[in-house]
């Protein structure tokens, strides 16, 4: 009999494989579908979808998606949002 296996009425049980928690970066995406006009590409409307991602503090998160809110609220542009949990 191989050691770390048991015998039980004919069978054999394997110990539970080792489990854990791994940790990887990721990249964030933004997800953004523009409409523009044809001929100078003016930004007519945007449409953000709105991720975690976008949402956490910090500069490439919450603050890096206010800066683009920002500039699109400045211009001629519309903005619509839609939220992800």
């Amino acid at each position: 009999m191989n050691p770390g296996r048991h015998r039980l009425r004919g069978g054999a049980i394997a110990p539970a494989p080792l489990t854990g928690i791994a940790t990887t970066e990721l990249p964030i995406r933004y997800v953004r579908i523009e409409i523009r006009t044809p001929g100078d590409e003016a930004p007519v409307t945007a449409i953000e979808i709105l991720s975690p991602a976008n949402k956490r503090p910090g500069p490439d998160g919450a603050d890096a998606y206010e800066r683009k809110r920002r500039e699109l609220l400045r211009s001629d542009a519309h903005l619509r949002e839609h939220g992800l949990r």
